[in-house]
């Protein structure tokens, strides 16, 4: 035990995997209410309990609207810089792979990605290059496991799950190098406004609460009413098409950034 200890002090998930195996009780999804102000409507069953999960999961789900995209003024003329992928990059995503992490859909496991990282980079290379030149994905990278994760509350009532999807360790490479892009060309046409907070690395929406608490602290000490509010930094909360166009207008493909088809069709 005392070794266990020692050897998972910086892998907290192994030593809790090694504590969930010395429970003689196993934690899952408990018997849910397909109606939750009916105590009988409890099921049991585990088919009746996926199938009361996923419709809850559809009834929060964000439908995003149809019609036409608002153009933004600025940085329209500003062409962005396609994805840089070559062996090396892929290689180098691939060996710093996370094991502890799980596999998607496709049930390969984070460790054969890295310890063939240097047998499997060349391929792994060209598939992303032609995915991205034709704007399509392999439909196996479209699917995931999507795994309820109980929140608070009663563990009887569906909305109390929150849903995990796990996809494909491939496909999330991959859309780290687009994300990589898209940093990139925002932060180098200065797109990015001093008030984002999250989502960008070293702006946390910690960060943004002490920034809110600190002025606030100026305030009271100074025993004086701020005569404008405080312009309050939030988290950009636009749907993700809204936001792909808003950044790249012009339906976000070959002009701004070298994309035959959006990404928005993957």
């Amino acid at each position: 035990m005392k070794a266990k200890l020692q050897d998972n002090q910086r892998q907290p998930k192994k030593f809790w995997k090694f504590a969930n195996s010395k429970l003689k009780t196993k934690s899952g999804v408990v018997p849910l209410l397909s109606n939750s102000e009916d105590p009988s409507t409890i099921c049991h069953n585990g088919k009746d309990k996926a199938e009361i999960l996923q419709q809850q999961f559809v009834s929060v789900f964000t439908s995003e609207p149809i019609g036409p995209i608002p153009q933004p003024p600025g940085h329209a003329d500003i062409v962005a810089v396609a994805p840089y992928l070559n062996r090396a990059n892929v290689f180098k995503k691939l060996s710093s792979i996370n094991t502890s992490k799980s596999c998607g859909p496709d049930e390969i496991h984070p460790r054969l990605f890295k310890e063939l990282a240097d047998l499997i980079a060349q391929p792994i290379t060209v598939l992303y290059q032609k995915s991205l030149h034709y704007g399509e994905l392999p439909l196996d990278w479209k699917e995931a496991l999507v795994a309820p994760i109980y929140k608070k509350g009663s563990k009887k009532i569906a909305s109390n799950y929150r849903p995990i999807s796990l996809t494909s360790i491939l496909c999330k490479n991959l859309e780290f190098f687009i994300w990589e892009a898209i940093m990139n060309h925002l932060t180098d046409i200065n797109a990015i406004s001093p008030k984002q907070y999250g989502f960008i690395h070293g702006r946390s929406t910690v960060l943004q609460l002490l920034h809110y608490f600190d002025y606030c602290s100026e305030i009271m000490t100074g025993g004086g009413v701020p005569v404008q509010k405080y312009p309050y930094p939030a988290v950009n909360s636009q749907l993700h098409s809204l936001c792909f166009e808003s950044v790249f207008p012009g339906v976000f493909c070959t002009l701004h950034i070298g994309f035959r088809r959006s990404p928005l069709e993957f």
